[in-house]
């Protein structure tokens, strides 16, 4: 540990503003090793002597490495009602539905290196092969597209699809319903990045989601998300 020189204390009673500006927040002598700044958490190598060592039990909790994981078990619901549809991807983000429990922001106290981070969830959604045996340019294939950004960026690797649950002879423009979704057909989604440089400060994971659908399916088609999670792990 640094050794820390006599500090010389003027004010007849114990004065806290005396105390932060000579020993904590303005250190006095100028050099920042010889005083309490190096236990403060200041890693800059000028709060250094050559040779000295601190164990590893000395680190403060999350000096290095810190994360955070938020799960939940309890349904989220998305509306392709609320989005609108026609097989279209929704490209801003106004377009889509955010997902509350998908979506994490997460405070940086220092500089990292390295950011990893994740999603998971199961999703259960509603969507229809509309297969009339090739008439009339078919099939049409409904999905949901889902989306998950790091920080407002959007990354290749990060972005699905979610496929049809449901096959029906009929046509989209034929107004019938296409029946139950096939249990089958639902997907479990994992997904994970890395970022190398994130600064300090406040940054955002969140995933979202679009809608690719027809008519009528538009009126009552919804993905339902019972259970999943975000993780962040941060390395300095």
């Amino acid at each position: 540990m640094a050794d820390l020189n006599p500090v010389t204390l003027t004010s007849g009673t114990v004065e806290a503003a005396e105390l932060y500006d000579k020993i904590v927040y303005g250190p006095q002598p100028a050099l920042p090793h010889q005083t309490f700044e190096a236990l403060n958490g200041s890693l800059d190598a000028g709060n250094w002597k050559s040779g000295e060592k601190l164990p590893a039990w000395g680190w403060q909790y999350g000096a290095f490495a810190q994360g955070m994981w938020h799960g939940f078990d309890q349904h989220e619901f998305v509306y392709a009602r609320q989005l609108g549809g026609g097989g279209k991807q929704g490209q801003e983000i106004s377009e889509r539905a955010v997902l509350a429990q998908h979506t994490a922001n997460v405070f940086l106290p220092w500089q990292a290196s390295v950011v990893l981070f994740g999603v998971q969830g199961f999703f259960q959604q509603d969507a229809t092969r509309w297969d009339n045996g090739g008439q009339h340019g078919g099939p049409f294939n409904e999905f949901w597209d889902y989306r998950i950004e790091f920080g407002g960026n959007v990354f290749p690797g990060l972005y699905g699809r979610l496929p049809h649950s449901r096959t029906t002879n009929h046509r989209p423009t034929d107004g019938q319903e296409p029946g139950y979704a096939a249990e089958n057909r639902w997907r479990y989604v994992s997904k994970f990045g890395m970022v190398k440089n994130v600064p300090k400060g406040h940054t955002r994971v969140r995933m979202s989601l679009w809608a690719g659908v027809f008519a009528p399916d538009i009126a009552k088609a919804k993905v339902a998300i019972p259970t999943g999670g975000v993780w962040v792990l941060a390395l300095r």
